[in-house]
């Protein structure tokens, strides 16, 4: 089933690009990795239309898969290579093979890019619930979900492993049209090959491996089209620049350099065929997004489109961490991603440390263009840290190192396929769950066994699933891999929901005095239609009120169902500063600015002799204005004088809030930092927090809500 889920894909690919390449025979790769992304545009509607199940998989597959039987499918075109090459990548490739075959096992694989192929197997749709890595663009993970549909993850990963193996042929071709030799070429495709992280990656069901395929057939159409000047390769290379969208967000860079290259042919015929095959690949999911969420390229960007799914500063502080990973230094960063990879999560081997080399390229006008490819390929690095994102720009710079020393070339291969042979790699850098498990490929042993043995992960999941419901909700404060969990989760920054109730967690977790502020008004009893709380400071904190009291003399007035809140901005959160609840709170998920206000209209005149503001006593910066709308509609100010609230247990109000969210089960590692200090704190002391312990696994809990 495994195999048969994952050429059931390939197939349906496959014939789809000869579809599309009647007119002429391209490389078979090329034609692939072509057919690849009209199939996934194909099962995006699918997926939107509700009948991506099992059946609508089979159903699409066979039918794109069909033509290949009379379809002329043409030589693949091998060159002959060199020996030590072809050794190198027959090792390499029984290794890949064979790690592709096993269960997936890694994290991001498992926490979001199978979950696409889990939720379509489970709904025939898109997911129901809005988060993070959910708007992501899925073009690679359309893929993953008809090859999951017949043998699981297994399937899927064999999918992307094929198209990481066919971007070796596509280098070679890139090479010699770029004027190198064949050797060089090779050589420089082969370390690519033999390289850790493009290795993981491309035997798990990521999608980094898949952009380097695609980024690799783009330039390849491109340098056929400067040959030939055949517009219809721009509308294929458009085609392959656009998926690279699909595959990742930063895939964008793609279209828009190729985009910039056409444009100073000044010719806007070429440009016009390019975009409009590479908007045909973007606009669906930025078009998804716009419907849904109000925000094109959502999650991302927030600021500039605002929403009521995603915060702007956890986006922001994503992006910050992304940057710097901990506080990796520029100093640090050759170690660490050439024989280190636990800071960046990947290496990229022994051979890259010298890179400097690929400069003396620089003399031969093809090995300029080479060295400026690979440097800008490096450009999404500079965004993420991570080790995977450099690996659009390996080729090439594999490829002018190659060019640079000629002579030398084969030492390079030696030194890279050595150095991160996997028996040698674990010794230095671990790579791998299980260095070489064939049993588990061919599921001599059971997936499941495998699964427990290798995978802390995995016993979570099952941990939770043996004591919950699968109608259950949980509130995720560890990061689970929930492809391997049949459970509805909310991760504790994914969503507005999240941050709003691990916040929540964060503020009750203190319980000493001064943990809030009340900032109250007090005046002489009038009746008021409106009240305002106006910020006046310019900060770098984030603005919030956790309730607005209202007092008609010593009694507190109850809401009404024909008051209306307004705010700006994050007017949709509005009703959590007067919910009746310290722990929840409205916030402005941005930095405080003179302007900002938080409104309540009553309808009609409601008396009135004091408001109160609570806020975060944390948030010392902020300066607020109290106002009241009078019955003549004059706006007066109220002096509001801050004092510290006396110390107070907000941990049951926590739960509440988590509960009110419809959900009755939170998970949480009793640890340090972060979700851990609240796990600790509920694991000690669970009736302070009013939740019950239902079950455990080390220092991991799971926590019900009576």
């Amino acid at each position: 089933m495994v195999f048969l889920g994952a050429l059931l894909t390939l197939a349906a690919a496959f014939s789809l690009g000869r579809a599309l390449t009647f007119w002429r025979t391209l490389p078979a790769a090329l034609t692939l990795g072509l057919g690849a992304a009209a199939l996934s545009f194909l099962i995006f509607f699918l997926r939107l239309s509700g009948h991506a199940g099992l059946r609508g998989m089979l159903a699409l597959g066979i039918a794109s898969a069909a033509p290949l039987v009379w379809l002329r499918v043409g030589s693949p075109g091998w060159a002959r290579l060199p020996r030590i090459v072809t050794a190198v990548l027959v090792v390499y490739s029984v290794f890949y093979l064979v790690q592709a075959l096993a269960p997936e096992t890694r994290a991001d694989a498992n926490a979001y890019h199978l979950m696409p192929a889990v939720e379509a197997l489970r709904s025939g749709g898109f997911g129901g619930q809005i988060s993070f890595y959910e708007r992501l663009p899925q073009g690679m993970e359309n893929l993953f979900a008809m090859a999951y549909a017949v043998g699981g993850s297994s399937a899927a990963k064999l999918v992307h492993l094929a198209l990481f193996l066919a971007t070796f042929p596509l280098l070679l071709e890139i090479g010699r049209r770029l004027g190198a030799s064949l050797e060089a070429s090779a050589i420089a495709a082969a370390i690519y090959l033999c390289t850790p992280v493009a290795g993981v990656s491309g035997t798990s069901a990521f999608t980094d491996a898949a952009l380097v395929f695609y980024t690799a057939g783009a330039l390849l159409l491109l340098l056929m089209w400067r040959e030939e000047r055949d517009d219809r390769l721009l509308l294929l290379a458009g085609l392959a620049a656009g998926f690279c969208y699909s595959c990742k967000i930063t895939g964008l860079l793609i279209p828009v350099c190729a985009g910039a290259y056409l444009i100073t042919f000044r010719r806007w015929k070429p440009v016009l065929w390019f975009s409009a095959a590479a908007l045909l690949m973007i606009a669906s999911w930025m078009i998804r997004n716009a419907v849904e969420v109000g925000n094109p390229v959502a999650p991302l960007l927030n600021r500039y489109f605002p929403n009521p799914f995603f915060h702007i500063a956890t986006g922001e502080q994503y992006a910050k961490s992304m940057r710097s990973y901990g506080g990796v230094s520029l100093r640090d960063v050759p170690l660490e991603i050439s024989i280190g990879g636990a800071k960046l999560q990947g290496v990229v081997g022994p051979v890259f440390l010298l890179a400097p080399i690929a400069l003396l390229a620089m003399r031969r006008r093809n090995g300029r263009i080479v060295v400026m490819l690979a440097a800008v390929l490096a450009v999404p690095w500079f965004f993420n840290m991570g080790t995977r994102f450099l690996m659009q720009s390996l080729p090439f710079l594999a490829l002018a190192m190659a060019m640079a020393v000629p002579r030398a070339a084969y030492a390079l291969l030696l030194i890279q396929a050595i150095g991160c042979f996997p028996p040698l790699l674990e010794q230095y850098a671990p790579s791998y769950p299980e260095l070489f498990p064939w049993q588990a490929a061919l599921r001599l042993e059971s997936e499941s066994h495998f699964m427990q043995r290798v995978s802390w992960d995995y016993r979570v999941a099952k941990m939770i699933e043996a004591n919950t419901q699968p109608a259950d909700r949980v509130f995720d404060l560890y990061g689970l891999q929930l492809a391997l969990l049949d459970r509805q989760v909310t991760g504790s920054y994914q969503t507005a929901v999240g941050d709003n109730l691990f916040t929540g967690f964060e503020v009750a977790l203190l319980q000493d005095r001064g943990v809030l502020y009340d900032q109250r008004a007090s005046f002489s009893e009038q009746p008021l239609k409106a009240i305002r709380v106006r910020q006046t400071a310019i900060t770098e904190q984030i603005w919030s009120i956790h309730e607005i009291e209202l007092f008609r003399g010593d009694r507190k007035v109850g809401n009404s169902r024909r008051w209306t809140l307004d705010a700006w901005p994050n007017s949709w959160e509005a009703p959590l500063g007067l919910d009746q609840n310290l722990v929840s709170r409205w916030r402005t998920w941005q930095a405080a600015r003179p302007g900002m206000f938080f409104e309540l209209d009553f309808g009609r005149p409601e008396t009135l002799s004091a408001i109160n503001v609570v806020g975060r006593s944390a948030e010392n910066e902020p300066r607020l204005e109290i106002y009241g709308q009078r019955a003549d509609g004059m706006w007066v100010q109220f002096p509001a004088p801050r004092t510290v609230r006396p110390a107070i247990n907000l941990r049951r109000s926590a739960v509440k809030m988590v509960r009110r969210a419809g959900i009755r089960y939170i998970l949480a590692p009793a640890g340090k930092g972060g979700g851990g200090l609240i796990g600790l704190s509920m694991a000690n002391q669970p009736g302070d927090w009013g939740v019950e312990i239902a079950a455990h696994l080390d220092n991991m809990y799971l926590l019900t809500i009576p």
